[in-house]
């Protein structure tokens, strides 16, 4: 089920009106982008700006009019001034007057209303003075039927630290900073940010910051339950990695993409035996002669084979002839100056056609880490398997790993084993 974020904010009752209103849009439009980029838990979200309370009151009721019958979680947000009355936090909007209390709309009419509506799951995201003082509004009685959790950029009779620069509010800065840094997580090196853990992380970085301002939250049942996974970016030098060992899937690849740069071939087996007149020592396997010593010579067609689909599954070569395509050209060009860059992007967007991500190996090695258990190439396709019934086989497992490590993805040591990303 989908999940739904109304974000209200309003710059009136500040100072400094005119540039409140700059830094309001900054901060509403940034929060707005985060949510919408959390992949499988990303939020739909709405902004109401700067409106008049009238209008905000019926905005906000027709929002939740219209998600209340889909909604698997519902955000509400405000940002903006606040007022400290009769134990609860008033929310003030462009023609409100703090000593008139209609003129403004009350934290616990808002709670009253998603209550009304019937919204399951909740979370409330104060970022204003007296923030706090909304827990007095809060249905705690926890339920299988409803669950809240309050973030609060302030106890209940306290200021929030307004900043100059970046935002009006430096909790949801903190907030936004967490979507991404893995100090969010519940426990490392599981992705998993919970509602709890991202408030903690917001809560310690915003006492350092704002001296003297103090988060406070309010668990009404949701606060172990998952507000988003982080995806981890990958970031890899661009050029060949001139340390890869000769025998590695990493550097036969480079190889056959350079063999096709080169010339033309009418089919895979003149290719192979193109390949072969060369000899190169990467592509030697060894056998056992009669007399039981080890000898090397150039690998089978079938073998040689596997690689050449391989290129051709990531998108480097044509489908129909053995021809570099745009970007298997961009594999060797320039001596293969962006070789890295070139490869993982194709990796990358093969496992994702295959049904995982690369967020999906790390977790699969993370996992194996955090039960001490080698996380060996096997292992990370096991785990998939089982996961994402993933079609694709442990040996191609083990060669795209192969690839990603050498191309400074994903860390790795001599013996094949791969580690998670912090």
């Amino acid at each position: 089920m989908p999940r739904y974020a109304i974000l209200i904010g309003n710059s009136t009752g500040f100072e400094k009106v005119d540039h409140s209103k700059a830094l309001l849009t900054t901060q509403l439009s940034d929060f707005e982008n985060a949510l919408a980029k959390l992949g499988d838990h990303a939020f739909t979200p709405v902004i109401l700006k700067d409106l008049n309370v009238e209008e905000a009151q019926k905005r906000l009721r027709q929002k939740l009019e219209s998600f209340r019958l889909d909604c698997d979680l519902l955000l509400f947000y405000y940002c903006g001034h606040g007022v400290y009355r009769n134990n609860d936090v008033y929310m003030f909007f462009k023609n409100s007057d703090s000593s008139v209390d209609p003129t403004m709309i009350s934290f616990s009419e808002v709670v009253r209303d998603i209550v009304g509506y019937g919204f399951g799951r909740a979370v409330y995201i104060l970022d204003c003075c007296y923030a706090g003082a909304g827990m007095e509004s809060l249905p705690l009685s926890r339920s299988r039927a409803r669950k809240s959790y309050l973030m609060a950029s302030a106890i209940g009779t306290a200021n929030t630290v307004a900043p100059t620069t970046s935002s009006i509010g430096i909790f949801t800065e903190q907030l936004i900073h967490g979507f991404r840094d893995p100090a969010a997580r519940k426990s490392r090196p599981v992705r998993d940010v919970t509602f709890r853990s991202l408030f903690d992380y917001a809560k310690e970085k915003t006492e350092e910051i704002a001296n003297g301002q103090e988060p406070w939250a309010i668990d009404g049942g949701l606060g172990d339950d998952l507000f988003l996974q982080q995806e981890t970016e990958i970031k890899v030098l661009p050029y060949l990695n001139e340390k890869a060992h000769r025998k590695t899937s990493y550097y036969k690849i480079y190889l056959l993409a350079t063999y096709l740069a080169g010339r033309s071939f009418r089919s895979a087996e003149t290719l192979y035996e193109y390949a072969k007149s060369k000899n190169d020592p990467s592509f030697h396997t060894p056998v056992r002669t009669k007399r039981g010593a080890t000898a090397y010579v150039f690998m089978s067609l079938s073998a040689f084979l596997e690689y050449v689909v391989l290129l051709r599954d990531l998108g480097a070569l044509d489908v129909a002839t053995p021809e570099l395509s745009t970007e298997g050209v961009q594999l060797v060009s320039g001596g293969g100056a962006r070789f890295n860059a070139v490869i993982w992007n194709l990796v990358e967007e093969y496992w994702r056609t295959c049904g995982f991500t690369v967020s999906d190996v790390l977790d699969a090695i993370s996992y194996r880490v955090q039960f001490g258990e080698e996380p060996t190439a096997r292992a990370v396709w096991r785990f998939l398997f089982q996961r994402r019934q993933t079609r694709l086989s442990p040996a191609r497992m083990r060669k795209t790993l192969d690839l990603a490590g050498y191309a400074g993805a994903i860390p790795y040591c001599s013996e094949k084993t791969f580690f998670p990303v912090p």
